[in-house]
């Protein structure tokens, strides 16, 4: 680990001190470790599979006035392969949140009064990207509460990520703002807006640096203990900073040089494929995106839950840029590979939690994802097929199961056995690929 990596946890070892000390009852700690085994942790045609460990530590500090609340969370995680040790990394977000209850009408659940408001910031990352999920996602599946109140949220965050020297293209730092409004204008329905707005910057690749905006309407019947349905909108920019690229590191193409094989003039020549990364779109500075999508949550009275959604994206204006043939491991730069606003395409997502004897609960989730980019398909040589644009078809399954464990009062451990499975069919060679997972994880949370 790197010194800024070391100074990370000695402010995040002060923090719990600190936030202990002075205000335990309202101070959380959960943190884990996962152990496991991936086909295809890079997620190409490749297949280099691997060992990973992955720990995650978040902290939350909450303060609650009669009307309002203001919490504080600092989430971090450290990915570490075991042939692939140059891909380790380690990426870490704080969080700042501030929420009013407007109107003075009583809530049923006050201990569930935030969910509509907070909009799951710690999975809707920097910029409001993350993997494989949008923010109107996590949005629909926050709101399964029941009030008539009207709130107004406020989100400020920051994120860094740090690489080792072989793979330093990934550092990059995030930051953003969210600003929501929740009300009841009508008897039995509901509407939520919010509007987030980030930046990125990439230290070693500044052709990718990156402002984005995105406003989210989301319209949703009152929670009636059993079931929660509604309909959502969104339409969001994304604005490259820098319009001209360096030539010596990127090429929007690949190229090819001649190379001498064999003696004398009359040597052959063959064509060797240039060593140049390709980045596509490189002088198209931004893309805009829009969103529409239905969801559907059912609860019943034994805990089982059934979540749906359902959602198509629309780019009027796609001039986005990628690198492309390069591995992805993380959230939060997804978008140095590719991001939602680089394609668009139906999408729908299916999850149920359930209830086993023995205090077990097990979870499985369905993802279907459709993405049609305007980008090239290109054959492992970086050469373009013919006329072809980039087509993807993914489909994923994963299947978790855990018990909670009570060691004394306040304390909790949690043990979680998971495995998935992904296919991931493209017209380009480079991301025509299948993966599967196995993991364990250990957690204690207080």
């Amino acid at each position: 680990m790197n010194g800024r990596t070391n100074k990370t946890f000695i402010l995040a070892a002060a923090l719990v001190v600190l936030l202990s000390s002075r205000a335990f009852s309202q101070f959380s700690f959960y943190g884990n470790t996962s152990f496991g085994y991936n086909e295809n942790p890079l997620y190409n045609y490749q297949k280099k599979p691997d060992q990973l460990k992955q720990s995650y530590l978040e902290m939350n500090y909450l303060k609650q006035f009669e009307s309002s609340k203001l919490s504080f969370s600092y989430v971090s995680g450290l990915m570490l392969f075991n042939q692939l040790s140059d891909r380790n990394f380690y990426e870490h977000n704080i969080f700042a949140r501030y929420n009013l209850r407007l109107s003075k009408k009583s809530l049923s659940k006050p201990e569930e009064a935030s969910s509509p408001e907070s909009s799951s910031d710690s999975t809707a990352e920097i910029n409001g990207q993350e993997e494989n999920a949008s923010e109107e996602d996590a949005s629909a599946e926050s709101i399964m509460e029941d009030s008539s109140a009207s709130y107004l949220g406020f989100t400020l965050q920051a994120g860094a990520r740090h690489d080792k020297t072989a793979f330093k293209e990934f550092d990059n730092f995030g930051s953003g703002f969210s600003l929501s409004y929740k009300t009841q204008p009508w008897d039995a329905f509901s509407l939520r807006i919010s509007n987030s707005a980030g930046l990125r910057n990439y230290s070693y690749i500044s052709e990718l640096s990156n402002l984005t905006d995105q406003l989210s309407i989301q319209i949703f019947n009152r929670y009636n203990g059993s079931y929660q349905y509604g309909i959502s909108f969104s339409g969001g920019i994304k604005y490259y900073t820098r319009s001209m690229y360096d030539t010596t590191k990127f090429e929007s193409k690949r190229s090819f040089n001649q190379k001498s094989q064999g003696k004398g003039k009359l040597g052959s020549k063959i064509s060797v494929p240039s060593s140049k990364q390709i980045l596509l779109e490189p002088q198209e500075n931004g893309t805009s995106q829009f969103t529409a999508g239905v969801f559907f949550n059912k609860n019943w009275e034994t805990s089982t839950s059934l979540k749906t959604n359902f959602l198509y994206r629309f780019n009027p204006r796609t001039l986005t840029r990628y690198l492309a043939q390069y591995a992805n491991t993380s959230m939060l730069s997804e978008d140095i590979y590719n991001d939602f606003f680089s394609y668009q395409g139906f999408e729908a997502k299916v999850s149920l939690y359930q209830p086993l004897p023995w205090s077990l609960q097990m979870s499985v989730e369905y993802n279907f994802q459709q993405k049609n980019f305007e980008a090239p398909a290109l054959n492992l040589e970086g050469v373009q097929i013919g006329s072809e644009k980039r087509s993807d078809l993914a489909n994923s399954v994963e299947l978790y199961l855990s018990r909670g464990f009570s060691l004394f009062e306040g304390f909790d451990l949690d043990l979680m056995l998971g495995a998935g499975i992904l296919r991931n069919q493209s017209n380009d060679d480079y991301n025509d690929f299948s993966s599967y997972h196995l993991t364990g994880t250990i957690g204690i949370g207080f």
